[in-house]
């Protein structure tokens, strides 16, 4: 599960500007944020 979350969420690794995240990306991102809080 990680290894896809991570490979979801590398195209906006590092970038100055990205596009407005859709809600997938926002779940994503929300269930990156509760596993690195643990």
């Amino acid at each position: 599960m990680y290894d896809n979350l991570v490979q979801r969420l590398e195209s906006y690794k590092y970038k100055k500007q990205v596009d407005e995240f859709d809600s997938e990306v926002k779940g994503y991102i929300e269930v990156y944020k509760g596993m690195i809080d643990v």
